[in-house]
């Protein structure tokens, strides 16, 4: 017999897996919305020295999830995302955070 369970958390977590990441530990909440899960794509792959692979994976998550503009286009030219990669690029990691929110705030609404 399963017992319910007796509290619900108002975050959602990502699942605990058996691989090895995860260690059977409950990992960080999930990024709330398409744009911050895409900056931080975008931030945590140009940060592993990433940036061309960065740009390119950022913006094909935003076509696959729909997170372009409402013409199927991106709110911004390749100038201004050269310019976010070189961005992240420079920031030290304590201003992950701002700099995240610098990434979302230029993008539409997901």
């Amino acid at each position: 017999m399963q017992t319910k369970p007796t509290e619900f958390s108002a975050v959602p977590r990502v699942i605990v897996s058996d691989f090895p990441f995860g260690q059977g530990r409950a990992l960080a909440p999930a990024p709330a919305s398409i744009a911050r899960q895409a900056a931080n794509l975008l931030y945590d792959e140009v940060k592993s020295g990433n940036g061309l692979a960065g740009a390119c994976r950022f913006v094909d998550f935003l076509r696959r999830h729909g997170g372009m503009g409402t013409e199927g286009r991106l709110s911004f030219d390749i100038g201004t995302l050269s310019a976010l990669v070189m961005l992240v690029a420079d920031s030290p990691t304590e201003q992950k955070a701002a700099v995240i929110d610098l990434i979302e705030s230029k993008l539409p609404l997901c």
